[in-house]
């Protein structure tokens, strides 16, 4: 089946009598369901469509905890997760030209293969070998907006879904595009100071996840006061969402509908109950009232 049956079977399965939609995917999507919902306000959505999220490195002691954590945030699953971080943002320093030489060099030495090789792979493929030449299209587009290639990803077995890991510098590029690119690429990006860093890291429509890597508690404090998302880990992986905490985002990325167990809210709706076992009448009647 095509993408227009595929579509076509979706908009006459969400014209049924239902109660609600509960959807997981891109904005584009996302924003098609929530229209043809416009004149229907009794179905409870919930979307939550990804985001461009942005993992900031600050001050630090343990680069290499710092490099591990970015890895995680940015490659696991191949950058399949919504949560995934697509934007790394760095001081325009000592520190963050060592933290970027480490990062490139672990991500040369990432282990992608399919899941039942042997010895255990970090990641393997993106969904499909199609899938895969569009997210090479797109690395292609923000190498030729100006973009420098620090690694490049590619295409590790013709026909396949495997994907090496990518790194692309675009603190010169204006007006880089908004967008989330679902594989393993992750865009670099230099800040002077750390109210730039939050400014850049709010440079999205969306607001999914945003994470901050760094000793400095009161910069977290900062970060976690200033930063546009629902999902803010401190020197923790993007990734690392957890069920028992509301999932969701803001702006682009959902619909103020947190999901994980919370979702529990609104997959009912509340019913109120007044109840009393004995039918009796007060011993003091309203003024205006008599019985008998």
């Amino acid at each position: 089946m095509g993408l227009l049956g595929v579509y076509s079977c979706g908009k006459t399965l969400l014209a049924q009598n239902i109660q609600g939609v509960y959807f997981t995917g891109s904005y584009s999507t996302g924003l098609r369901i929530h229209q043809q919902f416009s004149n229907r306000p009794e179905v409870i959505l919930a979307l939550e469509m990804g985001g461009n999220n942005p993992l900031v490195i600050d001050e630090l002691q343990d680069i290499d905890a710092a490099v591990y954590h970015t890895l995680l945030s940015s490659f696991m699953t191949a950058g399949q997760r919504c949560t995934s971080a697509r934007r790394v943002i760095i001081p325009n320093s000592s520190l963050g030209d060592e933290f970027l030489n480490r990062l490139i060099r672990a991500s040369q030495a990432l282990s992608v293969a399919p899941f039942d090789s042997k010895p255990e792979p970090f990641m393997g493929p993106v969904i499909s070998y199609v899938q895969a030449l569009k997210h090479l299209h797109a690395q292609k587009s923000l190498v030729e907006l100006g973009g420098e290639s620090l690694l490049a990803m590619s295409l590790i077995t013709e026909y396949t879904g495997l994907l090496s890991p990518g790194i692309i510098e675009m603190s010169k590029v204006a007006n880089a595009p908004d967008e989330e690119v679902f594989a393993p690429l992750i865009q670099i990006y230099r800040y002077q100071d750390f109210a730039q860093a939050i400014h850049l890291a709010n440079n999205t429509k969306y607001g999914l996840s945003a994470g901050l890597l760094g000793d400095n508690k009161q910069h977290y404090q900062q970060f976690y006061q200033e930063i546009n998302a629902g999902l803010i880990n401190w020197n923790r992986p993007t990734t690392g969402a957890a069920s028992n905490l509301p999932f969701g985002g803001v702006g682009c990325s959902g619909n103020h509908r947190p999901s994980a167990y919370f979702a529990a809210d609104y997959c009912a709706y509340p019913i109120a109950s007044m109840e009393q076992a004995l039918l009796s009448k007060p011993e003091q009647l309203l003024p205006g009232i008599h019985l008998g």
